[in-house]
């Protein structure tokens, strides 16, 4: 369990952090200039954009995560592919998934240390629809590929 010390810190940092996500919690806005007496619409055109809440932590985790993809799906395709020919074309998903796994760790000089934290999930998102099964656990490849 945290310290009082830790929790507390934490505390702090989260109701600051509130001030940057806006009167309603959302991301990414502070609150804007009042509204005019007459309405929303009436001054629209003269008031100031909301001024987008850049450095609050809780912003940015939402806004620049990993981009996925990009070129490499026919990195974990080709790995995909040599792993199930060498297990005679049909694995269970986890073990493939290891596997496959383990193949890209080889695709990097050694002294190199990319991030790994989604590669299990990189692994199964670029697999071939069809080489997965709605019956069993078994991801097969065809012997025409």
């Amino acid at each position: 369990m945290a310290a009082p010390d830790e929790l507390v810190a934490l505390n702090d940092r989260l109701e600051g952090s509130k001030e940057a996500r806006g009167v309603r919690g959302g991301l990414g806005r502070v609150k804007g200039p009042q509204q005019s007496p007459w309405g929303q619409g009436f001054f629209a055109a003269a008031r100031a954009k909301w001024a987008p809440a850049g450095t609050d932590p809780l912003y940015r985790r939402f806004t620049r995560g990993p981009v996925l993809g990009g070129g490499e799906e026919q990195i974990w395709q080709a790995h995909a592919k040599a792993t199930l020919l060498d297990a005679g074309g049909e694995m269970t998903w986890q073990e493939l998934r290891d596997k496959v796994v383990a193949r890209r760790h080889q695709d990097f000089a050694e002294g190199e240390d990319p991030d790994t934290s989604l590669w299990p999930w990189l692994a199964l998102a670029h697999l071939p629809a069809e080489f997965l099964s709605e019956e069993d656990a078994m991801v097969r490849m065809d012997a025409d590929d």
